[in-house]
């Protein structure tokens, strides 16, 4: 047992020996590799070793911290990684004359969208962070369509009474405060919010037509049709999308033959035909306004499509299933969207290129989801 002792005691020895040695210049930095994604407010601490050209640590040796932006991740002096703003920024370790990098994504934004925890539509809230969701409002309450506002602070989603008709509602973002925006007889559903969050755009068959888009006030006040005169083979007129600017409304419509995606202008001018798949739908806008996500329909299953929102060819996402309803995060970097596998859909994300497929409705006790939109943090 002293023999053992001893030579341990020898070991540790001439390990310290060689992580103080002087003389060993640093061959390289190694950071180790925080989580792949951090939302605001997350702090991590960071751990850098310089290395000799033998791989010995040297741990005698000052290490520096830099971050590319200040302004969406922060790092001291000791390493300690603090989330302030979301983007995409890379931190620098430094000892002597060698570095290492590492580059950190930060979020802003959670999901919202229609799940069946019992068997019924309910709106659900999922935090990123926790991968956990919960219930906007009380339980069983018969509710879809979820959109927020651009600043996350008030939400519009879709009611269905017992007679199965189906109305507009809002509430602050933690399901308080309901009000009621439209009491027609006839359906009124498919919110979507004005980037300044003063309109409401939606669908409805009042009026005793197959389905118009139509705009109101964020109260519910001066509705107006957009697409009140049809034209030949119209049926059905849906899913209306706001441009980043506020300047035009995404739609779909069978106006073309086909069912594809449309644009107009937010008043309802310049109505012109931007797909002519067999069937697209689901239009949402990249943050930029630069491209529309759609999806289109065909030999038994959806495929999630980009195409540029002045016109040109879409380009399909190499994913694998059926994939509809597209909606992008705040800041670009991020489209989730529902899957529908054969049973209930759940809900993935992935970066506008195709990679990084994440699935994000982990937890199957809550029976998934559909319908997603995003929600600022604050």
């Amino acid at each position: 047992m002293n023999l053992k002792r001893l030579v341990l005691v020898g070991l540790v020895v001439a390990d310290c020996r060689a992580v103080t040695t002087a003389s060993d210049p640093v061959d390289r930095v190694e950071i180790d590799s925080p989580a792949a994604a951090l939302w605001v407010d997350d702090t991590v601490a960071l751990h850098a070793t310089p290395r000799s050209a033998a791989g010995t640590p040297l741990l005698d040796r000052p290490v520096r911290w830099a971050s590319s932006d200040s302004t969406i991740l922060r790092v001291s002096a000791a390493g300690l990684m603090a989330a302030v703003g979301p983007g995409s920024a890379t931190i620098t370790a430094a000892a002597e004359r060698k570095l290492a990098t590492v580059t950190v994504d930060v979020y802003a934004a959670d999901l919202l969208y229609e799940g069946q925890p019992a068997g019924l539509p309910e709106i659900m809230f999922l935090p990123l962070r926790s991968g956990a969701p919960v219930r906007l409002l009380p339980p069983y309450t018969l509710a879809g369509h979820p959109s927020a506002t651009s600043d996350g602070a008030r939400i519009a989603f879709v009611v269905t009474d017992t007679n199965g008709t189906t109305d507009i509602h809002t509430s602050d973002r933690d399901g308080s405060h309901i009000t009621r925006l439209t009491f027609d007889a006839d359906d009124s559903d498919q919110p979507s919010w004005s980037p300044d969050g003063s309109r409401i755009a939606f669908h409805s068959t009042r009026a005793g037509r197959a389905g118009d888009i139509w705009i109101m006030g964020a109260d519910g006040s001066s509705p107006v049709n957009l697409t009140p005169d049809p034209l030949p083979g119209v049926t059905d007129e849906t899913s209306p999308a706001w441009s980043p600017d506020g300047g035009s409304i995404a739609y779909v419509s069978n106006a073309g033959g086909t069912t594809g995606i449309w644009v107009m202008q937010a008043d309802g001018a310049a109505k012109h035909q931007l797909t002519t798949g067999w069937y697209d739908a689901d239009p949402a806008w990249s943050p930029d306004g630069g491209t529309i996500a759609f999806r289109r329909a065909g030999a038994g299953e959806s495929d999630i499509m980009l195409v540029a929102a002045g016109g040109g060819i879409p380009v399909r996402l190499a994913l694998p299933g059926d994939d509809r309803m597209p909606a992008w995060s705040p800041d670009g970097r991020l489209i989730v969207f529902a899957r529908f596998p054969g049973g209930n859909p759940q809900l993935y994300t992935v970066r506008p290129d195709g990679s990084d497929l994440q699935l994000r409705t982990t937890d199957y006790t809550w029976n998934g989801g559909r319908r997603p939109t995003w929600i600022r943090d604050r």
